[in-house]
């Protein structure tokens, strides 16, 4: 618990000290990625799209990326939605929260979107570029996003590592988990295993009780032909 909060703290006066700034007692960042001294950078080049998938379980009112620079032309689109239904959906149908181009950004800046406070839910957050940009990469996902997180590469999920990305919730709850479990992606159309047909396994029940005087249980035979009663003496 005193390492969470150390690390909490740190990670306050981090923001703080990045350009813009940020109020560290109205502001809280919390990354979907595990620090590393040297990230890796992941490229793109235009059409693809580097994204995560997470499920806010506060309100927030920012996104912050730590770019990678790759060429004088670098472009760097950040744009956050409302999840609607699957990742392909939402890029195409899904509701904007708000979206901006950032040029002129050194290796290692941390670039930042706000926008007017959201509440929890579920959202998808996308990475661009009109030219070609890099976003630094961790080898692991933070312990709050492990399990709570999807990242993906061009619409297909990404295994291997965590985008340097973070969301900027507002207020401090040292004792909250800030990400939500995100469901498993579904087929939606199951193959439905077919039931084989059991057998009975029951005993047919068998009469126990005698008849009572007088009843005869065999077949009456006085209709059979060639029917002969027996004497009487």
């Amino acid at each position: 618990m005193k390492l969470k909060i150390l690390t909490l703290i740190l990670t306050l006066l981090m923001l703080t000290s990045c350009s813009g700034g940020i109020d560290a007692d109205k502001f809280f960042s919390l990354n979907f990625y595990e620090t590393e001294v040297i990230p890796a950078t992941t490229y793109l080049e235009r059409g693809e799209v580097a994204a995560v998938e997470f499920s806010a379980a506060d309100a927030f009112s920012g996104i912050e990326v730590l770019a990678a620079k790759v060429a004088e032309d670098d472009t760097l689109t950040v744009t956050l939605y409302e999840f609607n239904t699957d990742y392909e959906t939402t890029v195409k149908k899904g509701k904007k929260v708000e979206s901006a181009t950032f040029r002129g950004y050194e290796s290692r800046d941390t670039l930042f979107l706000s926008f007017k406070t959201v509440g929890a839910g579920k959202y998808l957050l996308t990475f661009s570029t009109k030219s070609n940009a890099g976003i630094c990469v961790a080898a692991y996902p933070s312990e709050q996003a492990k399990d709570n997180v999807r990242f993906y590469l061009n619409g297909e999920v990404y295994t291997s590592g965590a985008y340097y990305a973070a969301v900027i919730f507002n207020g401090i709850r040292f004792d909250k988990n800030y990400f939500q479990s995100i469901s498993v992606p579904t087929d939606p159309d199951p193959e439905v295993p077919e039931e084989e047909p059991t057998a009975p396994t029951e005993e047919p029940e068998i009469p126990t009780e005698e008849p009572e005087n007088g009843e005869n249980i065999n077949e009456d035979l006085t209709d059979l032909p060639g029917y002969v009663p027996e004497a009487v003496n």
